[in-house]
């Protein structure tokens, strides 16, 4: 591009597609950008492994017991998450997390 004041080509760089197509969705900066192709991933195979497991449970649960068994599947698994999570949050409350990061990478 030149600019009209100094007749001096000023060199513009074009954002990649990756970052046009996220930059749509929410302001990104060029820092950040590592990082949301990361959780993006993190994130599709977090729901991909979810409704494959889910695909695979239900014929499972129906052959092995029929409905009344999914029925007592899904209100067992809500009791454990009604401990679970209380006790995650619990744990990660008082876990140093700039220390776990540094020694879990």
């Amino acid at each position: 591009m030149i600019h009209s004041s100094t007749n001096l080509a000023v060199a513009v760089e074009e954002p990649s597609v990756f970052r046009r197509l996220i930059g749509a969705l929410a302001p990104v900066r060029r820092d950040e950008l590592v990082t949301v192709a990361i959780l993006t991933v993190n994130v599709f195979v977090l729901l991909s492994c979810y409704y494959t497991l889910k695909v695979l449970r239900e014929p499972m649960i129906l052959l092995g017991g029929g409905a009344e068994l999914k029925a007592y599947a899904s209100a067992g698994q809500t009791l454990l998450l009604l401990g679970v999570v209380p006790a995650f949050s619990w744990l990660s409350s008082r876990v140093d997390r700039a220390a776990c990061s540094r020694r879990c990478s």
